[in-house]
């Protein structure tokens, strides 16, 4: 069993690292953060679209090449950014919700008191 990855360590390593990439993305490319609710729903509605596009498109990738690539492209080059695109989604739709929460103001002009 030494060497072999399961089917629980793979979704697992999945999982981490394409967290990993989306906090990543989200620290390193703050100019790709949607601006308003509504784009962020719209990037959550777009990734979940795409995640359920994934398992069809996982067989055209082993009819691309050979086994030992295919296996890398459809994990590489679908399910990982697929993964990535959902979690990203949601972290920027909960950084704007903090931002929003937090109290900063978000633009305008501030009014002062009359005292």
């Amino acid at each position: 069993m030494h060497g072999q990855m399961n089917p629980q360590l793979f979704t697992t390593s999945a999982t981490v690292g394409s967290v990993l990439l989306a906090i990543w993305v989200f620290v390193r490319l703050p100019q790709l953060r949607p601006k308003t609710f509504r784009a962020a729903i719209l990037h959550i509605a777009l990734a979940y679209g795409a995640f359920r596009v994934t398992p069809f498109l996982i067989p055209v990738c082993a009819h691309l090449a050979p086994p030992p690539v295919s296996i890398v492209l459809a994990v590489a080059g679908v399910a990982l950014p697929g993964l990535c695109y959902m979690y990203l989604s949601w972290i920027w739709l909960f950084g704007l919700i903090t931002k929003h929460l937090s109290g900063r103001p978000g633009g305008g002009h501030l009014v002062r008191s009359g005292a």
